[in-house]
């Protein structure tokens, strides 16, 4: 939902505008119906050995996510949809942004503090290797992980940027009324 009085992220500029997004008991993700989800999808070419995704998150102050649970803001899936390149995490009970690699480890951890939380992630497709700058606000990007291994494949893949709630407890069951 895109909201012309929302405030404009670094990477916005004149040209673009700040969307946000919102789940409800009525975002069933498919296979996964424990999962809320609501996104977009971008195919993402291979024309260059580099692509470089740039992406802000903000915490809705009116509509803050819920502690207990998981959630996925964005992340980069193979073309086959068997793993994860990278995904950024709001992480449960800890109030942190982490960033995971293919193989599940975080390889880069902030807080979720109540600023526009700036990423650049750069994949090298040859070399198999992702490097991530962050900033807070209009802060200068900084590069905080240099490039890193990351099993990549050659599978094609598609980024997603949204909200994926996962389910908590041990019954991997969602509560109702997710508003």
């Amino acid at each position: 939902v895109t909201d012309p009085t929302m405030p404009r992220s670094m990477f916005d500029g004149d040209q673009y505008q700040s969307f946000q997004f919102g789940i409800t008991d009525q975002s069933v993700n498919g296979r996964y119906p424990n999962f809320r989800r609501a996104s977009l999808a971008a195919k993402v070419g291979r024309k260059h050995d580099v692509t470089t995704f740039f992406f802000s998150v903000l915490m809705n102050d009116e509509k803050p996510l819920d502690p207990c649970h998981q959630y996925v803001l964005a992340y980069l899936y193979t073309g086959d949809d068997s793993k994860n390149l990278f995904d950024l995490r709001y992480c449960d009970g800890s109030n942190t942004l982490r960033i995971h690699v293919s193989d599940e480890n975080a390889l880069y951890e902030v807080e979720f503090t109540d600023a526009f939380h700036n990423f650049v992630v750069c994949i090298d497709w040859h070399d198999e290797t992702l490097a991530v700058y962050h900033s807070v606000n209009t802060l200068p990007l900084v590069q905080v992980l240099e490039p890193t291994s990351n099993p990549l494949g050659n599978k094609g893949s598609e980024f997603y940027i949204g909200l994926v709630k996962y389910p908590s407890g041990d019954d991997e069951e969602q509560e109702s009324g997710i508003d």
